[in-house]
């Protein structure tokens, strides 16, 4: 079928991954689909971002705390920007001391990543059998820093904080 998609001058191909197949754009045409990705902000998320959102994703619900702790540093301005950006939400309060917030994914974060659920996100192991089989997986990941800080405070959430 490949063959057939050249010789048509089709813009995908299909890859053998994972035990599956995957239809994807071909190389030469990295270069569009980048600069038309980043102009629509589907792939404007800080390395930062990126992190936090995939462990509030892999353990939510979550507080903030928990995710400083994994990340190990301090976490308030890119819950913010992700909550702004309505990617996550507040699902409530911990029991814990003080009652921290917990955080959860919305759906616009399965839309964001082209996910049904949540547990269409892969297995850790299905992520280290693809960066073992292809070493240069990781570094074809692109990712554009954003102007925002990283330590703005989040212990009042404004309004936008609750929708979604």
């Amino acid at each position: 079928m490949n063959e057939q998609y050249v010789h048509d001058d089709h813009a995908f191909e299909i890859n053998k991954v994972a035990g599956g197949y995957q239809l994807v754009s071909r190389q030469e045409y990295e270069h569009f689909i980048r600069k038309m990705l980043s102009k629509s902000g589907r792939l404007a998320l800080s390395s930062a971002a990126l992190d936090s959102l995939a462990i509030i994703a892999y353990k939510q619900p979550i507080g903030r705390y928990e995710v400083e702790a994994i990340r190990g540093v301090d976490s308030s301005g890119v819950l913010k920007t992700l909550l702004n950006r309505n990617l996550i939400k507040i699902k409530g309060r911990d029991s814990g001391p003080g009652r921290p917030l917990l955080y959860q994914t919305t759906n616009k974060f399965l839309e964001h990543f082209g996910l049904n659920r949540l547990s269409d996100m892969p297995k850790l192991k299905e992520i280290t059998e693809l960066m073992e089989a292809d070493p240069t997986l990781g570094e074809q990941i692109v990712v554009f820093e954003e102007n925002e800080p990283d330590d703005t405070n989040i212990d009042s959430p404004g309004p936008e904080a609750t929708a979604g």
